[in-house]
């Protein structure tokens, strides 16, 4: 009798036929039992925002794969493939995204909060963030259902396999939820990291203008100098594939210890 194959929902914030999705397909079909849930345009930077007035869905085959997509978010993908499929699967792997999703830039990120409303909503117990640090000229593009992936196939395609297999080999190294940065040359250094402190560091900031007054998001990275080591930042600059272990909720346990048994009385 065969072994029964895990299940894995594919998702991500770069539209349901994005390269990274198509690229996790390929090399992840033949092992496992694979699902797409993606939106039907590009939804970067869009975080966890849930469409609460609702909107059209459907079916679609994504090279050989079944799959839905959404005119909404990248959490609205994983809940209308959640209820249309039926069933919770064994991983959600949300990208390959195109852009680095490093720091606490990952609550803007659609690619990580796919996969965090996952873990949050029974869609699954494990789950997998990654990202690709192109430059940001590939942040924003549109893409192709029928685009040939022959020139990303060995980068970052090849690390892409090789870490995500590691991960579920080692249970996602205790964690339930894995954010992997994947540099934009290919290498073989791995390295746990930590989130680094300020987004600014390698996102550029928000900017005004007066008149007329207007914000906007440049789509930019900053000259980085030095970074601190042991941060997802620093392995990505020397080269490497950062690998972060997160937790799927907010609590700071080490304060909560602290204050659990006290009792207050605000009369």
């Amino acid at each position: 009798m065969s072994k029964k194959k895990k299940t894995i929902l594919l998702t991500g914030d770069d539209g349901f036929s994005s390269i990274g999705t198509r690229l996790l397909i390929h090399y992840l079909k033949d092992d496992y039992q694979l699902f797409v849930g993606g939106t039907d345009t590009q939804q970067s930077a869009m975080g966890g925002r849930l469409t609460l007035k609702g909107g059209p869905w459907g079916e679609k085959l994504i090279d050989g794969v079944p799959g839905i997509w959404v005119s909404g978010s990248p959490v609205d993908a994983v809940g209308t493939a959640y209820k249309h499929f039926g069933h919770e699967f064994d991983y959600v792997i949300s990208g390959i995204n195109l852009g680095a999703n490093i720091g606490g830039a990952n609550i803007s990120s659609g690619t990580f909060s796919a996969v965090f409303r996952a873990l949050n909503t029974g869609v699954t117990k494990k789950g997998i963030a990654i990202s690709w640090d192109v430059t940001p000229d590939f942040w924003l593009i549109d893409h192709k259902p029928d685009e040939n992936l022959d020139r990303y196939i060995e980068h970052p395609g090849e690390n892409a396999k090789k870490i995500i297999e590691m991960t579920l080999k080692n249970n996602l190294w205790g964690s339930d939820l894995i954010n992997i940065n994947i540099p934009l040359t290919k290498g073989s250094k791995v390295s746990f990291t930590k989130p680094i402190a300020n987004v600014e560091e390698f996102y550029a900031p928000i900017q005004l203008e007066q008149t007329p007054r207007t914000f906007h998001y440049p789509c930019e990275m900053m000259d980085i100098v030095n970074t601190v080591p042991g941060t997802d930042l620093h392995a990505l600059q020397k080269g490497e594939i950062s690998v972060s272990p997160c937790r799927t909720d907010f609590m700071d346990m080490k304060a909560y210890n602290k204050v659990k048994d006290i009792k207050l009385d605000l009369k």
